[in-house]
């Protein structure tokens, strides 16, 4: 939230941000007279309120690109579609809420923007670099340039009313605390831009952008003899849209041109006696063939149990019509081990499966008269199955379990 005071508005407003039914707007809310007001109802996510010097306007954070105007939104607009996870600066004024963009930055977040009381100068965060530090944009000019060359990030920034101290909070020794910057208005890192960080130069291509009146064109080095630049153009539509040029057999290197041409030495299949008398393809029957879909086993030696291992099978047919399973987890004997063999038939819409089974698992009982036991619990038995779709979400199935439990010493 941001409040303001000045000789008009003695201190009766408050900007914020409020979310209602999932969407974050900038509202007023006039302390004197209780009137709330929504300055963007719309679908679009906006943040960071700070009032102008003169109380006229609030600048805030979105994701709302270039729809400045709630009239030109699509009636069927999918907020899915939209890259909502890019921000920008905006400005709304107060009385006729006039939407102006101020920042265009496709590769970075602008956030936490403060007025100057000049009215000329607008504080604001921004990771075009990859970490976020301060920026000073010249709203006359529309330059800006950075205040800061942090490597741990600036974050939440205000500025005192008479604009010589700007309070931020930074990461310094793995916490956060807050800074003060004497005035920020007069500082100068004699720096046009804050070199980018490893990370972002290979994930963005930056396009030209304005620094302090000065236009550049950064590029990409991905190569010791390969520079890709910011203004690339698709050379197979260089004469229009209407004319495309076929690139296909074009030789741009004479080392292609006198290479031997690539000879394709797959023989063709014959196929014999695969049609009737009728010159019609012959249907054959489907011949059932497993094979394997996973193979894993792994074997160990443990001190009590002795000899120990494991193993994870899966069969299928080319179809993926009958399927079959295979787990073993072995120990000692038979007895004390766990397996499974399970069959699965999938051909139709129902599908049915059985599966048998055997575990076992051990309990150690101490009482007064027998002293410490070793108790062996075997569950085995046979489980049938059966599972009818009912849509592609929902399925009805049935499960009968036939086992039996014994528990000998």
């Amino acid at each position: 939230w941001s409040p303001v005071a000045d000789s008009l508005h003695p201190g009766d407003r408050i900007a914020f941000a409020g979310s209602k039914e999932g969407r974050s707007d900038i509202y007023t809310y006039n302390l004197g007279t209780k009137e709330l007001k929504n300055l963007t109802s719309d679908v679009f996510t906006d943040a960071d309120p700070a009032w102008s010097s003169d109380g006229s306007a609030i600048y805030f954070s979105s994701d709302r690109k270039n729809y400045l105007d709630p009239s030109a939104v699509p009636p069927r607009f999918k907020m899915q579609q939209h890259d909502f996870h890019q921000l920008d600066l905006y400005r709304i004024d107060v009385a006729s809420a006039t939407l102006t963009r101020i920042t265009d930055e496709p590769n970075s977040d602008e956030t936490s923007p403060v007025a100057a009381r000049d009215g000329k100068h607008l504080l604001f965060v921004s990771d075009m670099s990859g970490i976020n530090n301060i920026y000073l944009k010249d709203l006359d000019s529309g330059t800006e340039r950075p205040l800061t060359n942090s490597i741990t990030g600036v974050y939440q920034l205000s500025l005192s009313e008479d604009g010589q101290r700007l309070a931020f909070s930074s990461l310094d020794n793995a916490g956060f605390d807050i800074f003060f910057m004497r005035a920020p208005l007069e500082r100068n890192l004699k720096i046009q831009a804050v070199e980018p960080t490893e990370f972002f130069k290979h994930r963005f291509q930056p396009a030209p952008r304005t620094i302090a009146g000065e236009t550049r064109k950064e590029s990409l080095k991905v190569a010791d003899d390969i520079l890709i630049g910011s203004e690339l153009r698709d050379s197979t539509r260089l004469y229009g849209e209407d004319v495309k040029i076929d690139l296909r057999n074009y030789v741009f290197n004479d080392a292609f041109r006198d290479a031997p041409k690539r000879v394709d030495t797959a023989k063709n299949v014959v196929v014999a006696n695969n049609v009737d008398s009728s010159g019609n393809y012959k249907i054959n029957k489907y011949k059932l063939n497993f094979s394997p879909d996973i193979v894993y086993g792994n074997a160990g030696y443990n001190t009590f149990y002795g000899v120990q291992g494991s193993t994870l099978m899966a069969f299928s047919d080319m179809l993926g019509d009958h399927q079959i399973f295979i787990l073993t987890n072995l120990l000692f004997d038979l007895k004390n081990s766990d397996y499974a063999l399970a069959y699965l038939y999938l051909p139709k819409r129902i599908d049915y499966g059985i599966q048998a089974f055997h575990s076992a698992r051990f309990l150690e009982l101490t009482d007064t008269i027998t002293g410490a036991s070793l108790y062996r619990f075997r569950n085995y038995g046979v489980t049938g199955l059966a599972s009818y779709p009912v849509s592609h979400f929902e399925r009805l199935e049935l499960n009968d379990p036939h086992r039996i439990e014994l528990c000998p010493r």
